[in-house]
């Protein structure tokens, strides 16, 4: 459905992008030394693309990157708030804390993942 992509975040331990479907496009987020993948997709949108529900799990335990699930359904800023600070806390810990280098993606990597970077960023970088 999209073409998969990794931009990164320099000197930052992120990157983004995609919802990863093969093999292939967690090899290619872990050739970015990604040791982590941080999940935005709803359940109803991997039923839509036709994604099991642990098959990017599978996948990310079969390259040994750790992976987190955080669902942030597509909406109103208004309704993603909350939902966005929260996972903020979450990739907080997840580069500060732990030193992970995170891939986080929603389904089409150009709202939800760029937004809960841009969030971190100010949050945490200035």
């Amino acid at each position: 459905m999209f073409d998969f992509f990794v931009h990164e975040v320099p000197n930052e331990g992120l990157c983004y992008g995609c919802s990863p479907e093969s093999l292939t496009d967690v090899r290619a987020i872990k050739n970015y030394q990604c040791t982590a993948v941080l999940n935005l997709m709803t359940k109803e949108e991997m039923e839509m693309r036709q994604i099991a529900p642990d098959y990017e799990q599978l996948m990310c335990k079969q390259t040994n990157l750790n992976y987190v699930p955080f669902p942030i359904a597509h909406g109103s800023t208004d309704k993603m708030t909350d939902k966005l600070f929260q996972a903020c806390l979450i990739l907080n810990d997840m580069i500060n804390n732990k030193g992970e280098r995170v891939f986080v993606h929603c389904m089409s990597g150009t709202t939800r993942s760029p937004t809960l970077i841009l969030l971190f960023l100010c949050l945490y970088r200035l």
